[in-house]
């Protein structure tokens, strides 16, 4: 962990914006990546990221609830950071063992000053305009989100890297942080490669301590990750990861040693049109799959980043061998990046995006294990939140 100084801004809190919001926030011509989560009172809350014309320094993130039975709010809790180049993004939302809920976001300096060892000649791609190579995840926690939802505590910064899918917890109450450093450009020269890639960091609930384990040896087409990671009923644990596969499938990897190594990742049976899925586990033990099924036109074309569509649910019996019920819920191009939380009741509450440059969309539907093993259900989408402000010719 990185000591905070004036000189390296992104290991400084950004602020927390509650109900009043600076008027340096730029309007939201893009928006999207949402996550959600689920309280005991049944109450939703959202949470995604915008601002500027794309991903970029403009970025910041938003919070939204729904109390059961109501109605969507606008955004009412914002995180933004007072350097203008330190983008927050890629949140995430959780209700930790202890019912406290968590806002996890990522948090990067655009433009970082490095060393230039390291970052010429390898051919992998530049993401200098959004990246520093070092990333941050932090957090912020609600103790008490059913009575007292605009109480929260002080960022706290966890590990390097990024987190946009939710933790999950072991048998010793210990928090498993899919945390990951992108393996693309600027490499941060005090990195390690063999840090660089997805991993679990594994975190103390009580005092947040949090080490970051092994990687997987090898990842085929590894791209951005946004890798989940689970327990297994055979006590290993699994790390699903998105990827560039040419046969647009994602890849898995399992840890018999609680993270400190992980088998080379091999392709599954996942369905990834190099794109975010959700993996998670449902009330009755089985998998529960959110991504999107492979058109003809999608599995035929040469495009590394075809058109995202036909978003699907699907359960499985066998811990991600194999998938089943097929349920489809929005076909549209241009509906990406579920998120998933499952309430107390077994509903299972989804969020995705639409069109993040033009409608900005972040859309919601409710669904159950029964809905998505008959296959055939029809799905009604609610509208958590639309951006308005015009958009540049």
């Amino acid at each position: 962990m990185n000591t905070p100084n004036v000189n390296d801004p992104a290991l400084l809190a950004p602020k927390v914006y509650i109900r009043q919001f600076p008027d340096t926030l730029k309007p939201r011509q893009f928006q999207g990546i949402p996550g959600i989560a689920c309280t005991s009172d049944q109450t939703l809350w959202a949470t995604w990221y915008g601002g500027g014309n794309n991903e970029g320094p403009d970025n910041y993130i938003m919070l939204a609830n729904c109390p059961k039975d109501g109605q969507w709010s606008e955004p009412w809790l914002i995180v933004r950071h007072d350097v203008p180049n330190v983008r927050a993004f890629d949140p995430t939302l959780w209700v930790d063992p202890q019912g406290r809920l968590w806002l996890f976001w990522a948090q990067t300096e655009v433009g970082r000053k490095l060393g230039d060892s390291q970052n010429d000649g390898d051919g992998a791609p530049d993401t200098n305009s959004i990246w520093d190579g070092r990333g941050g995840v932090w957090g912020i926690c609600c103790e008490n989100p059913t009575q007292q939802p605009e109480v929260w505590q002080e960022p706290h910064r966890f590990c390097h890297g990024i987190m946009m899918n939710k933790p999950t917890v072991d048998e010793a109450g210990n928090w498993l942080m899919p945390a990951s450093i992108w393996n693309l450009k600027p490499y941060d020269p005090a990195i390690d490669e063999s840090q660089r890639g997805p991993t679990v960091t594994i975190c103390d609930g009580k005092t947040l301590d949090a080490q970051m384990q092994a990687t997987p040896g090898h990842v085929p087409d590894l791209v951005f990750d946004e890798h989940h990671v689970l327990t297994m009923k055979d006590g290993r644990w699994g790390m699903w990861i998105r990827t560039l596969s040419d046969q647009r499938l994602g890849a898995v990897s399992y840890s018999s040693d609680r993270g400190k190594s992980w088998s080379d990742a091999q392709l599954c049976s996942i369905p990834c049109p190099n794109s975010r899925f959700y993996v998670g586990r449902l009330k009755s033990g089985a998998l529960l799959l959110i991504s999107h099924h492979i058109t003809d036109t999608v599995r035929q074309s040469d495009n590394k980043w075809p058109a995202r569509s036909h978003l699907t649910a699907w359960v499985s019996d066998d811990e991600g061998q194999t998938w089943l019920g097929e349920l489809l819920i929005d076909e549209r191009e241009q509906v990406s990046y579920p998120d998933v939380d499952i309430a107390d009741d077994g509903t299972i509450h989804v969020i995705y995006d639409y069109q993040r440059y033009k409608d900005r969309q972040i859309l919601y539907v409710a669904l159950t294990e029964d809905h998505i093993r008959q296959g055939n259900t029809p799905v009604t989408i609610n509208v958590v939140n639309q951006a308005t402000c015009p958009l540049d010719d």
